[in-house]
């Protein structure tokens, strides 16, 4: 049970941490405790982690305070004010997790953070919401460039898949889709090197899979639950893979099948084409 003592002890130990001038990484896990007047103490910050209750206003403070900041995680969504506010003030954030808020279209200006490389959002959200920001940074803007896309504890629909594919700098995706009409925009993404697929049901995406694995040529790893494909779906995916790849030149594909399933063994898989994880 929360007692007021613990707010003052982590305030008392804050406050010492403010005397370390060289502190770079900083963790407060304390989702009962609202952080005030604290954050902007510190100047030479490059990873901050947070889950306790903040005002925008404050983590804006802290990024002005902090222009080296690299690493940022808000693992509450009990934001006061718009997270996104930051963006002007963080020129080299590279990794942003946000727990998002159910209506989702506030973090459309995750596009103008020019150095984001990698952008983690959980928690569930209203279905749709995620299509202007999926919008905005599908649209050049400078030096935008992100890489990596994980989307967790929640469905992304068509619309918003829609707009997903059109990151073209994306080289890992996870996320979990509502159908397999949302699985086949994929394969727009050409230089997808990783690739994480979770579906809302049973539905098969073999079909769809095997387009990936036959247009995205820079995969490396994919992975997939084993109720979502085909009892054959291995041996086609290797016979896909021996039409398209060199392996003299080309990596094999790594595939990692997740739960349970009706997947047969492939009896003569080449391991220079796919590997079973």
């Amino acid at each position: 049970m929360f007692r007021r003592s613990h707010a003052e002890v982590l305030d008392q130990f804050l406050n010492i941490l403010q005397h370390l001038p060289n502190l770079k990484r900083l963790s407060i896990m304390a989702d009962f405790y609202s952080i005030r007047e604290k954050l902007p103490l510190f100047t030479k910050l490059e990873e901050l982690y947070l889950d306790v209750g903040l005002e925008a206003e404050e983590l804006i403070s802290c990024c002005k305070f902090n222009p080296n900041l690299r690493v940022l995680h808000i693992y509450n969504s009990n934001i006061y004010g718009n997270l996104l506010d930051i963006a002007k003030y963080c020129n080299t954030l590279e990794e942003l997790w946000i727990q998002t808020k159910p209506n989702a279209e506030e973090y459309g200006p995750c596009a103008e953070l020019p150095k984001l490389k990698s952008l983690i959002i959980c928690g569930p959200h209203e279905a749709g919401t995620l299509h202007r920001p999926f919008h905005a940074m599908a649209k050049p803007m400078g030096d935008f460039n992100l890489h990596h896309l994980s989307i967790r504890n929640t469905i992304i629909n068509f619309k918003e898949t829609t707009k997903m594919s059109q990151i073209k700098s994306l080289v890992s995706l996870s996320c979990t889709f509502a159908d397999a009409l949302c699985v086949e925009r994929l394969t727009l993404l050409k230089n997808l090197k990783e690739l994480n697929i979770l579906m809302k049901n049973d539905i098969q995406i073999s079909r769809e899979l095997l387009s990936i694995i036959r247009d995205c040529t820079k995969l490396e790893f994919l992975a997939t639950e084993r109720r979502n494909v085909s009892q054959n779906f291995l041996a086609e995916a290797h016979e896909v893979l021996r039409l398209i790849r060199n392996p003299d030149q080309d990596q094999p594909l790594k595939m990692l099948l997740i739960g349970y399933g009706r997947v047969s063994p492939v009896d003569r898989i080449n391991d220079a084409y796919l590997q079973v994880l």
